[in-house]
């Protein structure tokens, strides 16, 4: 289990990266726990967050408690595949399964609902946001290197590379206008969740891949469904989340015909984090929840 906070409720300062010392709290970025259980996810959340120890004197931090405690009261929304961003039928498969199992048990689920943002625009936004805060730890013999790509002419349409390396170099003015769109998503997000208590989403196209180092990061692909896709598309469901501030918890619901785990992303709306980890425990009585690996032993409550 994982919750991905809402952005601004925990604080960063200490993370790496950026370079040890640092102390702004980069755009986007969150901190958030792990655990065997989404129970200890409350717990660890509730001790995580807050402010800052300088603005501790002024601020405060009280998070509303789940707006239900029962499975079948909760309204969700499902948003599990996307042609700007596919999930492979490994995945897919489970996630659909599991959207059945919790209507048999008497969940009410839309799965036609969804923000008035469609996945295109969220990932061209999240890239073009990104890339400042990527380029930002760089050093200036790297960031002047990208620079150089950046400048030359984009091709129509801009592809996923183009996209991100136009970025890099963004003025803050531009910026501050890429922030007005995301707000505007924001705002059709929030709209959304007037209606749904909880939006059910792939963690990432695919069950964990392995390690391929023999190209740089943006060159690197991956295969969904037997097509080519960009490697990054890895990171775009949960980028698409992250971009707009929502708090996400991720739940075991299953694994491939490989013995690969799948989970799913639980999003709620901003600053309703225990809503997300409410629905995920309660998700976990019903159909799962953590399985012990091969040869993993509790440890001794005594020691």
């Amino acid at each position: 289990f994982g919750h991905k906070p809402s952005w601004g409720i925990v604080p960063v300062r200490g993370h790496i990266p950026g370079p040890p010392g640092s102390l702004i709290e980069d755009d986007i970025n969150v901190i958030g726990p792990l655990a065997r259980s989404a129970d200890d996810l409350e717990i660890a959340l509730r001790v995580l967050m807050g402010p800052l120890e300088d603005r501790a004197k002024g601020w405060r931090l009280e998070l509303p408690e789940p707006r239900a405690e029962r499975l079948q009261d909760f309204r969700v929304a499902a948003w599990l595949d996307d042609e700007a961003c596919p999930v492979d039928s490994s995945v897919l498969d489970i996630l659909k399964s599991t959207v059945e199992a919790l209507r048999k048990t008497g969940v009410s689920v839309d799965d036609r609902a969804r923000p008035p943002v469609s996945m295109s625009e969220a990932v061209t936004l999240y890239q073009r946001m990104l890339a400042p805060i990527v380029t930002s730890t760089m050093t200036d013999e790297q960031f002047s290197a990208l620079t150089a790509v950046s400048d030359s002419p984009p091709s129509e349409p801009a592809g996923w590379i183009e996209r991100f390396t136009q970025s890099v170099g963004v003025r803050h003015r531009d910026w501050l206008k890429l922030h007005q769109e995301r707000e505007q998503m924001r705002a059709g997000w929030a709209n959304l969740f007037e209606n749904f208590d909880v939006m059910l989403c792939p963690v990432s196209p695919l069950p964990a891949i392995r390690h391929d180092h023999r190209e740089p990061q943006l060159r690197r692909t991956i295969e969904v469904n037997g097509a080519t896709r960009p490697y990054t598309d890895n990171m775009f469901w949960m980028g698409a989340i992250g971009l707009v501030w929502l708090p996400a918890t991720v739940a075991p619901v299953g694994r491939t015909a490989q013995g690969l785990p799948v989970g799913i992303q639980i999003v709620a709306p901003f600053l309703e984090d225990f809503t997300a980890i409410r629905f995920a425990q309660l998700l976990s009585s019903e159909l799962g929840g953590f399985e012990a690996p091969p040869s993993y032993e509790e440890p001794d409550s005594g020691s």
